[in-house]
Protein backbone atom coordinates (compact mmCIF):
# COMPACT_ATOMS: atom_id res chain seq x y z
CA UNK A 1 0.00 0.00 0.00
CA UNK A 2 2.50 2.66 1.09
CA UNK A 3 6.25 2.88 1.14
CA UNK A 4 8.01 5.91 2.52
CA UNK A 5 11.71 6.41 3.02
CA UNK A 6 14.14 9.10 4.12
CA UNK A 7 17.81 9.49 4.92
CA UNK A 8 19.04 11.25 8.04
CA UNK A 9 22.67 12.01 7.18
CA UNK A 10 23.35 13.56 10.60
CA UNK A 11 22.56 10.26 12.32
CA UNK A 12 23.92 8.15 9.45
CA UNK A 13 20.69 6.21 8.91
CA UNK A 14 18.10 5.47 6.25
CA UNK A 15 14.54 4.69 7.29
CA UNK A 16 11.94 2.76 5.30
CA UNK A 17 8.35 2.66 6.56
CA UNK A 18 5.98 0.16 5.01
CA UNK A 19 2.25 0.20 5.77
CA UNK A 20 -0.83 -1.80 4.92
CA UNK A 21 -0.65 -4.62 2.41
CA UNK A 22 2.94 -4.84 1.17
CA UNK A 23 4.25 -6.64 -1.89
CA UNK A 24 7.79 -7.24 -3.11
CA UNK A 25 7.71 -4.04 -5.20
CA UNK A 26 7.26 -1.82 -2.12
CA UNK A 27 10.18 -3.50 -0.37
CA UNK A 28 12.42 -3.15 -3.43
CA UNK A 29 11.31 0.46 -4.00
CA UNK A 30 12.01 1.41 -0.38
CA UNK A 31 15.51 -0.06 -0.44
CA UNK A 32 16.30 1.41 -3.85
CA UNK A 33 14.95 4.77 -2.70
CA UNK A 34 17.51 4.86 0.10
CA UNK A 35 20.36 3.96 -2.23
CA UNK A 36 19.30 6.55 -4.81
CA UNK A 37 18.97 9.33 -2.24
CA UNK A 38 21.80 11.87 -2.64
CA UNK A 39 22.29 11.93 1.15
CA UNK A 40 22.88 8.16 1.32
CA UNK A 41 26.45 7.06 2.06
CA UNK A 42 27.53 3.39 2.06
CA UNK A 43 27.83 2.21 5.65
CA UNK A 44 24.79 4.08 6.96
CA UNK A 45 22.47 1.99 9.14
CA UNK A 46 19.04 0.99 7.92
CA UNK A 47 15.80 0.95 9.89
CA UNK A 48 12.95 -0.98 8.30
CA UNK A 49 9.65 -0.19 10.03
CA UNK A 50 7.06 -2.87 9.28
CA UNK A 51 5.04 -2.17 12.42
CA UNK A 52 2.03 -0.94 10.42
CA UNK A 53 2.06 -3.76 7.87
CA UNK A 54 -1.26 -5.60 7.79
CA UNK A 55 -0.25 -8.18 5.18
CA UNK A 56 2.99 -9.21 3.50
CA UNK A 57 2.06 -10.53 0.07
CA UNK A 58 5.18 -12.44 -0.89
CA UNK A 59 5.68 -15.46 -3.09
CA UNK A 60 8.18 -18.10 -1.95
CA UNK A 61 10.68 -16.79 -4.52
CA UNK A 62 10.40 -13.19 -3.25
CA UNK A 63 12.66 -13.74 -0.25
CA UNK A 64 15.34 -15.01 -2.61
CA UNK A 65 14.86 -11.91 -4.79
CA UNK A 66 15.32 -9.65 -1.74
CA UNK A 67 18.46 -11.51 -0.64
CA UNK A 68 19.85 -11.48 -4.20
CA UNK A 69 19.33 -7.72 -4.34
CA UNK A 70 21.04 -7.36 -0.97
CA UNK A 71 24.07 -9.27 -2.26
CA UNK A 72 24.20 -7.26 -5.49
CA UNK A 73 23.92 -3.95 -3.60
CA UNK A 74 26.60 -4.46 -0.93
CA UNK A 75 28.92 -1.87 -2.48
CA UNK A 76 26.11 0.69 -2.22
CA UNK A 77 24.73 -0.33 1.17
CA UNK A 78 28.04 -0.88 2.88
CA UNK A 79 28.21 -2.77 6.14
CA UNK A 80 25.85 -0.65 8.22
CA UNK A 81 23.62 -2.45 10.69
CA UNK A 82 20.01 -3.23 9.79
CA UNK A 83 17.14 -3.06 12.29
CA UNK A 84 13.75 -4.49 11.36
CA UNK A 85 10.72 -3.48 13.42
CA UNK A 86 7.78 -5.89 13.26
CA UNK A 87 4.64 -6.58 15.26
CA UNK A 88 3.08 -9.64 13.63
CA UNK A 89 4.46 -13.16 14.29
CA UNK A 90 4.39 -14.11 10.60
CA UNK A 91 6.42 -11.01 9.72
CA UNK A 92 8.93 -12.03 12.38
CA UNK A 93 9.36 -15.39 10.67
CA UNK A 94 10.00 -13.78 7.29
CA UNK A 95 12.39 -11.22 8.82
CA UNK A 96 14.23 -14.06 10.59
CA UNK A 97 14.65 -15.97 7.32
CA UNK A 98 16.05 -12.77 5.77
CA UNK A 99 18.40 -12.33 8.76
CA UNK A 100 19.72 -15.88 8.33
CA UNK A 101 20.05 -15.49 4.55
CA UNK A 102 22.19 -12.34 4.68
CA UNK A 103 24.39 -13.53 7.54
CA UNK A 104 27.12 -14.50 5.07
CA UNK A 105 27.49 -10.84 4.03
CA UNK A 106 28.73 -9.93 7.49
CA UNK A 107 26.02 -7.28 7.91
CA UNK A 108 24.46 -7.22 11.33
CA UNK A 109 20.66 -7.63 11.16
CA UNK A 110 18.43 -7.60 14.23
CA UNK A 111 14.67 -7.88 14.58
CA UNK A 112 12.75 -5.81 17.12
CA UNK A 113 9.24 -5.41 18.43
CA UNK A 114 9.84 -1.91 19.88
CA UNK A 115 11.19 1.04 17.94
CA UNK A 116 12.96 2.37 21.04
CA UNK A 117 14.91 -0.89 21.39
CA UNK A 118 15.92 -0.77 17.73
CA UNK A 119 17.06 2.85 18.03
CA UNK A 120 19.09 2.03 21.13
CA UNK A 121 20.76 -0.89 19.31
CA UNK A 122 21.55 1.34 16.32
CA UNK A 123 22.73 4.16 18.59
CA UNK A 124 20.33 6.74 17.12
CA UNK A 125 17.71 8.97 18.77
CA UNK A 126 14.06 7.86 18.45
CA UNK A 127 13.16 11.02 16.53
CA UNK A 128 14.86 9.56 13.42
CA UNK A 129 11.69 7.47 13.04
CA UNK A 130 9.60 10.58 12.43
CA UNK A 131 9.40 11.48 8.74
CA UNK A 132 10.89 14.87 7.93
CA UNK A 133 8.40 17.64 7.31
Amino acid sequence: MASQYWVDATNRIGVVQLKGSVELKEIIDGGQGLLDDPQWVPGFCEFWDLSDVTQLVLAPSDLKAIVDLEMASLAQTGMGAVAILITRPLDYTIAYLYQLSVRRTGRSVQIFRKGSDACAWLGVPPDVLVPPA
